[in-house]
């Protein structure tokens, strides 16, 4: 009924390359279990504008300014749950470290522990992927010909040169570690994109938090 306060309210996090709108079913389940929602188009996703991007620790201010004007205005109902996805869970963390108290729940599933190390594990596993086009079988081709480790290296070095962020030290361990918030950690023990490792290496930072896998 509309009438009924919200038991609280859920701010949604998305994962790379996706948009707030992928975050509807969830959205969806929440509202029905009694739950205000909101989702948010993280810098250079969706309809937001552009800006270096931080792997979470620069979207991180940009969430909390995003719920300290929510709140001005009322959009805020309860306690605040920030939930997120791949690298939305990673910029939940950073976001409930930036936030304090006023965050009361992190819900962090698939999250990476450290950019430069997700990068390392999610480009190969990409790259193995069939092709689904004869356009992606000659990229993934060229690719494979081209990225080794090395050359992997090269990149993640001048990634980090043009953010002016060295992304070995986009650490979400420590800043986990530093979060006042409950935290729940979700992690698929047979996900590729971010292997498990990185669920396990959160949860071993932060011995509060309450994982499962």
């Amino acid at each position: 009924p509309a009438d009924v306060a919200p038991r609280g309210t859920v701010l949604l996090l998305h994962g790379w390359m996706m948009d707030g709108g992928s975050l509807l079913p969830w959205s969806l389940q929440l509202a029905q279990a009694g739950y205000r929602t909101i989702s948010l188009d993280l810098r250079n996703h969706g309809r937001s504008g552009t800006a270096p991007s931080g792997y979470g620790l620069r979207e991180a201010r940009d969430v909390a300014d995003a719920v300290a004007a929510l709140r001005a205005q009322g959009e805020i109902s309860g306690p605040l749950h920030v939930m997120g996805v791949s690298y939305g869970a990673a910029t939940a963390i950073f976001s409930a470290r930036e936030m304090g108290p006023q965050d009361d729940n992190v819900i962090a599933i698939e999250s990476f522990a450290n950019a430069g190390g997700a990068i390392r594990a999610m480009v190969p596993h990409m790259l193995a992927k069939p092709p689904e086009t004869i356009a992606q079988q000659v990229t993934h081709r060229m690719l494979r010909m081209q990225l080794d480790d090395a050359a992997l290296e090269r990149a993640i070095a001048s990634a980090g040169d043009a953010l002016h962020l060295p992304l070995d030290k986009v650490d979400v361990g420590a800043a986990l570690a530093q979060v006042p918030a409950c935290v729940l950690l979700l992690h698929g023990r047979d996900d590729r994109h971010v292997p498990v490792a990185h669920g396990r290496a959160l949860a071993a930072s932060a011995p509060r938090a309450h994982y499962i896998e």
